[in-house]
C-alpha cells in the first residue's frame, strides 16, 4: 500500500473548502493561502486558526498579556505569549484564555464636614478621604485630613 501524502489530511480538508495557512519561515509567520504548494520542502501548512485563537495571537504580538484559567478558578499569566502562533490549543477553548484586562483605576471620595465659625459662617472643608481599589472595590486607604 502506498504511503499517504504527508499533508493528506489537510489536502482533504482544503478540497472540502477549509482555509489553509502556510509558513515558509519555520512557523514564525503564518498566512492564509488559496493555493498551497503541497510539494514545497520549505513550507509548513496547517488549518486556519479559529478567530478567537487568532485574536489571542495578535494581542500577544502587540505585547498584551495573555492569561489562562487554572482549574476553572483563577487567571494566571501565560508563559506562552511568544509561542502562541505555533501553540496547539487541542481541546482548550476560548473560555480557557483571555487578554488581561486593563486595570481599573482606584476611586477616591472626599467627605466634607460643615461647621460654624466663630462669626456664624458655615465652613466646609475636606476632612476625610477614602480610596477604594478599582478592581475589587475594597477600601484601600483612609486619611483624616486635619483642618487648616
Amino acid at each position: 500500500m502506498n504511503k499517504p501524502h504527508k499533508h493528506a489530511k489537510l489536502i482533504k480538508l482544503w478540497a472540502d473548502g477549509a482555509e489553509i495557512e502556510g509558513s515558509a519561515d519555520y512557523g514564525n509567520c503564518w498566512y492564509v493561502t488559496a493555493n498551497p504548494n503541497w510539494e514545497s520542502p520549505f513550507c509548513q501548512f496547517r488549518l486556519k486558526r479559529p478567530d478567537w485563537q487568532q485574536k489571542l495571537i495578535d494581542a500577544a504580538k502587540e505585547g498584551k498579556t495573555i492569561e489562562f484559567l487554572s482549574l476553572g478558578i483563577r487567571w494566571h499569566t501565560s508563559s506562552l505569549n511568544r509561542q502562541l502562533d505555533n501553540y496547539e490549543f487541542g481541546a482548550l477553548t476560548e473560555t480557557d484564555f483571555r487578554i488581561k484586562p486593563e486595570p481599573k483605576p482606584d476611586t477616591t471620595l472626599d467627605y466634607h464636614v460643615q461647621s460654624l465659625s466663630s462669626t456664624n459662617k458655615i465652613q466646609s472643608r475636606v476632612n476625610l478621604r477614602l480610596t477604594f481599589d478599582g478592581e475589587t472595590g475594597d477600601l484601600k486607604k483612609s486619611e483624616v485630613i486635619h483642618g487648616n
